[in-house]
């Protein structure tokens, strides 16, 4: 059975991130066309996960 390299699976999960942040919020564009936004997209998802990890059980973080 054949598996991806790392670095496939990094550049796929990313595409895929950015496709999903933009499709959030209705915008349809390729995200290579507006990296500032889709840097700041991101920076506000992980601030938010930040924010949220203390209220979600140590069960779940695991699975993270």
């Amino acid at each position: 059975m054949g598996s991806l390299a790392p670095d496939k699976v990094e550049i796929m999960s990313t595409e895929f991130i950015d496709r999903i942040l933009l499709a959030l919020i209705n915008i349809k564009v390729d995200p290579k066309e507006i990296p500032g936004l889709i840097a700041i997209l991101r920076n506000m998802v992980v601030e938010g996960a930040k924010k949220a990890r203390p209220d979600i059980p140590e069960q779940y973080i695991e699975e993270i």
